[in-house]
């Protein structure tokens, strides 16, 4: 019978530490004069602004006889308030009406009253009226909980040629690598397992694990083409002190490794150095129900911390925290939990945004507080 020494867990502590735009305000000219009287000219448009542009002005009065139709105003340059005034209507050598008040649409403020229009002959120029301030936009805010959806990968690795054996917490690893909480019994159960109702896990090699980057992720593992089971990494399996860890072996669970072989087989997979049986695993989604959680290292501690998340269906690459308005990235620990700069989270609540290997990313709040927090949703891909 042959089972695999128990893998060394990597559960130990971190480092201690703790616009406006203006309004167009352009009135237009006044009406025309009598013969040959011209129109009078539009005002300028507001300057840009932070929302819409400005509109020109409307057109000019008409003046009596053959004078001409005044000239439109401006339009203000980028975005900002809009619409100018109208001229008003010549009569025969009288005065131009005055330009009605340019308005203003929302983020512009109001800026210098526009120019009356200048009449020829008889006629005298309108006088433009200002346009009103427009109210200014607030000042914007993070938004709330989140999901955007990666692209699903379809063909996510694994290893042709494997190997497994298996282990239980008895033999003397009651804590796993990744940090998920644990439950040693007969048989054993992890926390966050939807793989066997948190029976069926297993520790992978040592350069599988690659400083924990495999986490959480589940792995469908064939013996000869047609035995199957589903684990999740939860441990590593240390190469440093059991020579079976080389890069392909899996340690699994006792429960998931009687779904593929007996205990008297004990190591399996002869093209990596096992006695009985072929190997290959890869990579799967996980099925787990539920949405993502979040665990602080040191629930009380406001001045330094670290992030542990668990229940995702695909392997995390990347943890951010935003801090003082600015996402900054984390570094993944041995055992799994992320740390920003210096511990530093900002102030709590907390947020935080995930990416997995799809690059689906989610934003979620994390509080000051003991014990697994859930987030808003889950992480899929579509």
């Amino acid at each position: 019978m042959f089972v695999v020494a128990a893998c060394a867990n990597g559960s130990s502590e971190g480092e201690v530490g703790g616009a406006a735009g203006t309004a167009a305000v352009a009135g237009l000219g006044a009406g025309a004069g009598n013969v040959s009287g011209s129109g009078g000219v539009g005002g300028s448009g507001g300057s840009a602004g932070a929302t819409t542009g400005g509109t020109a002005g409307s057109s000019a009065g008409v003046g009596n006889l053959s004078g001409s139709g005044g000239t439109g105003g401006a339009s203000g340059a980028g975005a900002g308030g809009s619409a100018s005034g109208n001229g008003g209507v010549g009569a025969a050598s009288g005065n131009g009406g005055a330009g009605d008040a340019g308005s203003a649409n929302a983020g512009g403020v109001g800026n210098n009253s526009g120019n009356g229009g200048v009449g020829n002959g008889a006629g005298n120029a309108g006088d433009g009226n200002a346009g009103n301030a427009g109210a200014g936009n607030t000042a914007g805010q993070d938004p709330g909980p989140s999901v955007v959806p990666g692209q699903c990968d379809s063909d996510l690795g694994g290893a042709q040629n494997g190997s497994a054996t298996f282990y239980t917490f008895s033999m003397g690893t009651s804590l796993v690598n990744c940090s998920f909480g644990t439950h040693q019994g007969n048989p054993d159960r992890v926390d966050f397992v939807a793989t066997g109702d948190g029976q069926y896990f297993a520790a992978i090699n040592t350069a599988d694990y690659n400083t924990a980057a495999t986490c959480g992720a589940c792995i469908e593992v064939t013996r000869d083409g047609n035995r199957r089971v589903t684990v999740t990494v939860v441990d590593q399996c240390p190469v440093a002190t059991n020579s079976k860890c080389r890069p392909g072996h899996l340690d699994l669970s006792r429960a998931a490794f009687l779904q593929i072989g007996s205990e008297s087989e004990g190591y399996l997979g002869t093209s990596n150095g096992g006695m009985h049986g072929q190997i290959s695993w890869k990579y799967v989604p996980c099925e787990n129900d539920g949405n993502v959680h979040f665990r602080l290292k040191e629930p009380t501690n406001q001045n330094w911390n670290q992030l542990l998340v668990e229940n995702y269906k695909f392997a995390i690459t990347k943890v951010e925290v935003r801090v003082n308005g600015t996402w900054v990235n984390a570094t993944r620990h041995e055992y799994n939990f992320w740390e920003p700069p210096n511990g530093t989270f900002g102030s709590p609540p907390y947020r935080v945004r995930v990416t997995d290997i799809n690059g689906t990313v989610l934003e979620d709040l994390v509080d000051l507080a003991s014990g697994d927090q859930e987030a808003e949703n889950q992480m899929t891909c579509q």
